[in-house]
């Protein structure tokens, strides 16, 4: 099927009239109580529901919900250079790179300086015994894919344009042409599909636009909180009585008794929230027992359309291979050069590559991203291999001997038994 242009949000296409709500129906949403509801102050509003789904059923969309499913794409065909990919060139044995005992001793010093509880003097007095050279290899796999979700969506209708079925059949899901702005970035846009719009009567209203207060439950008023309904409350006094004064006066003061007793009584008196009249007004609906309902927006209408959801992103797998004790997740943050790089939509396993560790990664990684991506589409892949230069550095301090690694082109170190730490104070030079 020839590809479709996406309309805009806002394009053109009929306008329907606007309909009466059905007749018979009532004002608002639920029953009325016969008695006023209490009072709660942590009652919420009720959920919008979406629409059913009656009416909504589109060729090509049968599976489409409110909740939204992804669509398996169309089945791959391999283009001509995906299938003839050279494979000379895909790989060199790359030169192996030595570092001198100048340059080890100086990047052990150069890290004994980063940790303050390190002392200094084994990497200036240390005695080194053998460098032994190596490569370590860096294998990274890259997809790039692209999935495609179909979600029934609404909103309140206003008299909108509205592109309808009438306009035509609606494209196919991956019929709708839509690009990324760039590869191997994560990205993600989203359009109404043409010719699913329709505009259907609220079903949370029926069509009147308002519903029931759901605070008052219609009623435009609730108990008084403060008094429960009564009007009334209690409130408690306390008598103080003065009984009396006695004393005499003499020339060394004043000495005098003073007798005080008191007691409680409690009056009913009226609530001063609702002034004795035990209820008060809704402040949600203000006293008129409706509120506007949610999903139309107090319009009593409803657009009904397609939303296509379009992601793009991208997939890594990853592979080392490293030969000596030096852990391989430090590999990944080491400097060093690739020697191989290539970008298809769909690449082919390393096959010549000198080094046949890499080769089978590859091949265990392209086929995994080959079978992994069953709802999206693989629009372009990539990989390479990165070389990182690693020395094993043999060494003596003191008749004790040690080994530590040097790596990357950014000259790291890795020495987890340099034997002049101290991890009870910071005293050693």
């Amino acid at each position: 099927m020839e590809r479709q242009p996406l309309l805009s949000d806002g394009g053109g296409g009929y306008m329907p009239q606007q309909q009466p709500p059905p007749q018979g129906l009532p004002q608002y949403q639920g029953e009325v109580p016969q008695e006023d509801v209490s009072e709660k102050a942590d009652v919420q509003p009720p959920q919008a529901s979406a629409p059913p789904m009656d009416g909504l059923q589109m060729a090509g969309y049968e599976t489409a919900t409110f909740q939204g499913a992804y669509v398996p794409p169309p089945p791959y065909q391999p283009s001509a250079s995906d299938i003839e990919q050279d494979a000379a060139g895909r790989g060199s044995q790359p030169d192996i790179q030595v570092i001198s005992e100048e340059e080890a001793q100086a990047a052990l010093l150069g890290e004994a300086g980063e940790h303050c509880c390190w002392g200094k003097k084994a990497a200036q007095n240390m005695v080194v015994t053998r460098i032994t050279p190596s490569s370590a290899f860096h294998y990274e796999l890259e997809t790039f894919t692209e999935g495609r979700k179909t979600t029934w969506e609404y909103e309140p209708y206003c008299g909108q344009a509205i592109d309808g079925p009438n306009n035509g059949p609606a494209p196919g899901p991956w019929d709708m042409h839509a690009s990324p702005a760039s590869l191997f970035q994560n990205q993600q846009q989203r359009y109404e599909v043409p010719h699913t719009a329709v505009v259907k009567h609220c079903h949370q209203c029926h069509g009147a636009g308002m519903n029931r207060c759901w605070r008052c439950m219609g009623r435009g008023r609730v108990m008084c909180g403060n008094c429960s309904g009564s009007g009334r409350v209690l409130v408690t006094h306390f008598d103080h009585h003065d009984h009396g004064h006695h004393g005499h006066h003499g020339h060394h003061g004043h000495h005098g008794h003073h007798g005080h007793h008191g007691h409680a009584h409690t009056d009913s008196v009226p609530c001063s929230v609702c002034h004795g009249g035990g209820r008060k007004t809704c402040w949600t609906c203000n006293g008129c027992g409706q509120v506007r309902c949610q999903p139309c927006d107090a319009h009593g209408q409803l657009k009904c359309y397609i939303r296509l959801t379009v992601t793009w992103k991208t997939t890594k797998l990853d592979h080392i291979v490293e030969r000596t004790a030096l852990p391989d997740t430090l590999i990944r943050g080491a400097e060093g050069r690739k020697v191989f790089e290539e970008q298809h939509m769909r690449v082919n396993p390393l096959t010549n590559f000198p080094d046949d560790a890499v080769n089978s990664a590859s091949a265990n990684l392209v086929a995994s991203h080959n079978v992994a991506f069953q709802m999206e589409r693989i629009l372009m892949q990539r990989h390479w291999v990165r070389v990182v230069p690693v020395a094993e550095v043999d060494s003596n301090f003191n008749g004790k001997p040690f080994t530590y690694w040097v790596y990357g082109h950014n000259t790291r170190v890795y020495a987890p038994n340099y034997p002049q730490k101290c991890c009870c104070g910071c005293t050693l030079l």
